[in-house]
């Protein structure tokens, strides 16, 4: 998903240039790093939630985590500065926001926190693929960040599959706090909106309406099936929501990338 939205930022696929590539392949390994740093962080929750991921399956030790997590790092800050120096900063904020989600007051562990933490790094991915390209236009910069607003609002999908995990590990999701029906009703409420607020940014900047189109419609099919799968004993239909979104993203994305080449 990072790559994608840092291709829809870089326009790379219709205009390739070294500058793009470096900035793409840095942001895909800064990603990388910040995602085997959670794993490393989320062990216990993820063993509790009986979750495939290499470290808490056991198939990746921690030392080699750590080791992995701290080359990937490197090597993405070094293809971000060779990129541009506002990649570097953007990269180097993100690294810092990863450390902060996982570990240090560790975001994770609260709806806000998480929510903003999803959101920011959804803008500075689409941040470092713009600034990559040098000039950009404002039309282009306004719907990314709608769009970022958007998944803001619903990256909560992904809480109703991992509500057991996250209750013993003491995170205060919106399924822990408020019961899962009313997380379900709270995430189908703000994913129309948010659609909204995609589809009057798209028509005041006049761009093609496709894109939002997606979104909004990727929105109606997110809230209905939170509000019918939210509690559902099956682990696997509790995280249809999460699928919803993370598909509507991929089409999203790949809207920009084919028909704007953002």
């Amino acid at each position: 998903m990072f790559t994608l939205r840092a291709l829809a930022g870089s326009g790379l696929i219709r205009h390739p240039s070294v500058e793009r590539a470096e900035s793409v392949t840095g942001w895909l390994l800064l990603t990388a790093a910040i995602y085997v740093f959670n794993g490393i962080t989320d062990r216990a929750g993820d063993v509790a939630n009986h979750s495939a991921r290499p470290i808490a399956s056991g198939t990746l030790s921690r030392r080699a985590a750590l080791i992995w997590c701290i080359g990937l790092g490197l090597a993405g800050l070094s293809l971000c500065a060779a990129a541009s120096a506002a990649d570097l900063m953007l990269a180097g904020v993100m690294l810092v926001l990863g450390w902060a989600y996982s570990a240090g007051p560790a975001l994770k562990n609260t709806a806000a926190g998480f929510a903003t933490v999803i959101g920011l790094g959804a803008g500075l991915t689409y941040g470092a693929g713009l600034a990559s390209r040098g000039p950009f236009s404002q039309r282009e910069a306004a719907f990314v960040a709608a769009f970022a607003l958007w998944v803001t609002l619903c990256c909560a999908a992904k809480d109703f599959s991992d509500l057991e995990g996250d209750r013993l590990a003491g995170r205060r999701t919106w399924p822990v706090v408020f019961g899962a029906r009313s997380a379900a009703r709270l995430l189908a409420l703000l994913a129309v909106c948010g659609a909204g607020v995609v589809m009057v940014t798209s028509q005041l900047a006049g761009m093609t309406p496709f894109p939002a189109i997606v979104v909004s419609c990727g929105s109606v099919v997110l809230g209905a099936s939170a509000l019918r799968h939210a509690d559902a004993p099956d682990r696997r239909a509790r995280r249809r929501p999460y699928r919803v979104f993370m598909l509507t993203q991929y089409l999203t994305n790949g809207a920009l990338i084919v028909l704007l080449g953002v």
